[in-house]
């Protein structure tokens, strides 16, 4: 949710399945036209470890760089447009105690909104995992929820998305206008399997709300137990803090996932 302008990039090495490091370049920008046009940018990516049965290089490279095609894209750049213009929105309280309480009071929806280049990422990933029950942590103003919302109304799914801020609302309006049956609640993301049934698996998982090690960590923690055998969970702004880069580090680690990169060193991807 709250991020910078400016993002740092990863390193080129490229762990192998055997574990060893490999110097590997691994810039890529589909040209021309077809399914493998590139999106708005050229994206930089870091496997970690590659060894998942239902995600290699490619298939993860191709699936980034596609060219989504769903007729709700055009009224989540309209909603974007319409949230940019709108007055800046207090931060609720524990967004302030991160920072030590010397940082900004309010917001503003173009300030800590996901950019439509990432958005697009987020969207073709949620997509072509097939997801059918995907939750978000830190809905913000809606902006990122919008596209998993159009992903799983793509599927035939449904986003529960969480906010503790005010502003939750406004990610409800905009969640709405994409995916009726999907639901914003102004609610502590932690708490998100009591909104869920016992038998749910959950099939994405969007980190996006506090960027410290610990809102991080405990998000993943939550998550085991109810993902599904073919789960994908992106964090953002892993590159955010040297908080949230120890995070990231950390969840690499977790072999229990057999995929493992990074996006421009902002999305950190794990997935079965």
């Amino acid at each position: 949710m709250w991020a910078p302008f400016w993002r740092l990039r990863p390193s080129k090495f490229c762990l192998n399945s055997g574990g060893r490091s490999k110097k590997r370049r691994l810039y890529f920008k589909r040209a021309g036209g077809g399914m493998n046009k590139s999106v708005d940018a050229k994206f930089d990516v870091f496997f970690n470890r590659c060894r998942s049965e239902r995600w290699s290089r490619s298939k993860f490279i191709d699936a980034i760089h596609g060219s989504p095609k769903n007729p709700l894209l055009p009224e989540i750049s309209r909603r974007r447009s319409e949230l940019n213009d709108m007055p800046a929105q207090n931060l609720h309280s524990s967004y302030q105690a991160k920072s030590g309480g010397g940082g900004p009071k309010s917001v503003r929806s173009k300030i800590i909104s996901l950019p439509p280049s990432y958005g697009k990422v987020l969207y073709l990933l949620a997509s072509m995992s097939k997801a059918h029950l995907l939750v978000e942590a830190g809905s913000g103003f809606g902006v990122s929820s919008m596209y998993l919302a159009a992903a799983a109304r793509s599927c035939g799914g449904i986003l529960f998305s969480f906010e503790i801020a005010q502003y939750a609302d406004i990610a409800r309006d905009s969640v709405s206008l994409i995916c009726p049956k999907s639901r914003v609640i102004n609610a502590d993301f932690n708490y998100f399997n009591s909104h869920l049934s016992a038998d749910s698996n959950v099939d994405f998982a969007f980190i996006d709300a506090k960027h410290d090690a610990d809102s991080i960590l405990r998000g993943h923690k939550n998550l085991k137990g109810w993902l599904s055998s073919k789960a994908m969970i992106v964090v953002d702004d892993i590159s955010y803090s040297e908080s949230s880069k120890y995070a990231w580090r950390k969840l690499v680690r977790d072999e229990e996932f057999g995929f493992a990169a990074s996006v421009n060193g902002r999305l950190g991807v794990l997935a079965y």
